[in-house]
Order: C-alpha cells, then sequence, then structure tokens
C-alpha cells in the first residue's frame, strides 16, 4: 500500500481542472484523486493541516475503506432527514 500521508504543495495538483486552488480548500475538505497526481495516489484524500501560513503547502491524509463507508453512510443518513 502507499503512503497513507502526503505534503503537496499548491502547484503540483490542479482541482476540477484549475477552476478550485489549494487555498480555497479547508482542513477536512476531502479530495477524490482518480489517477496518481504529485505525491497522491488515486483514493480520497483529505486535507490533514496546512504546512504554510499562505496555504500554499498542505499536508493530506488518504482514507481508509472504513472512512470512506463511514463518510457514506453519515451523507445518506443526512439526506433523508432533510
Amino acid at each position: 500500500m502507499t503512503d497513507r500521508y502526503a505534503v503537496i504543495g499548491a502547484d503540483q495538483i490542479e482541482l476540477h481542472g484549475g477552476d478550485v486552488m489549494l487555498q480555497e480548500l479547508s482542513v477536512g475538505d476531502p479530495l477524490e484523486i482518480g489517477k496518481q497526481t504529485g505525491p497522491l495516489a488515486p483514493g480520497t484524500w483529505v486535507i490533514d493541516r496546512f504546512e504554510a501560513d499562505d496555504r500554499s503547502r498542505a499536508r493530506m491524509r488518504k482514507l481508509t475503506r472504513a472512512e470512506i463507508e463511514a463518510r457514506r453512510r453519515a451523507e445518506a443518513f443526512g439526506r433523508i432527514y432533510e
């Protein structure tokens, strides 16, 4: 398995075709990575913390299958009670 943590720079990743910048995201925001992008392997990653005051570098953590399933169940539960 690849490493579950990685530090990325804003210049290493293009989000949503370049429309979204790393600096616009918040801690805990998920990112779906479909193919190897810089140090991030395919999967679901979340921003663990920002490494620079200008938010140009972020520490990312890859979610486990159990964490992904828990998030999906919580999201589905929330939709039921909207």
